[in-house]
């Protein structure tokens, strides 16, 4: 998936059902896994970008990828901080909430950072050091792809495989 294909996707968001509760944490669980599958597709996007340096570097898809970065995981965040993170303070994982916040904002400044060198290689700028560039762009999927997993382990399935009370069960649409 491109850059520009991430900017397009709205999310629905987890709004209440009348149906209860239940219903909401299926909309939750959902709506988690459809923003891991675009953050986890941009990764790959970053990567192809790392793996291209520094000669065979799509610009436009720089482009495309400095504008959908932040947009992406800032309403993925914006999706953790206003669902998920009710669900953690009524479980009392305080603990939890602030190694979030604490990623979330280190995420962020990286997140900032990588545009701005991805705008500057999609506007034709000499790559003078695609090694720091490289490890920019692995050391920021990486990091993404770690706090995901960080997710699906801690919030939709705890270890062993039972069922995490915060999200409820995953279901086939959760995996696709």
């Amino acid at each position: 998936m491109s850059g520009l294909e991430h900017s397009k996707g709205q999310r629905s968001g987890a709004a209440s059902t009348p149906s209860g509760e239940r219903a909401s944490i299926h909309h939750a669980r959902i709506d988690l896994s459809r923003i891991h599958r675009e953050m986890l597709s941009l990764c790959a996007d970053l990567e192809q970008v790392a793996d291209d340096l520094p000669d065979n570097v799509d610009r436009l898809e720089c482009l495309a990828l400095a504008g959908s970065l932040l947009p992406v995981m800032r309403g993925g965040q914006r999706f953790e901080e206003e669902t998920i993170y009710p669900a953690i303070m009524r479980a009392g994982e305080e603990q939890m909430i602030r190694r979030l916040k604490t990623e979330h904002l280190e995420d962020d400044s990286s997140a900032q950072e990588l545009t701005q060198v991805l705008l500057a290689i999609g506007q034709g700028h000499p790559i003078y050091n695609p090694e720091a560039v490289g490890y920019m762009l692995r050391a920021f999927f990486g990091t993404m792809r770690r706090h995901i997993a960080f997710e699906r382990d801690h919030l939709i399935l705890q270890s062993g495989g039972e069922i995490n009370p915060l999200l409820g069960a995953p279901d086939a649409a959760d995996h696709r």
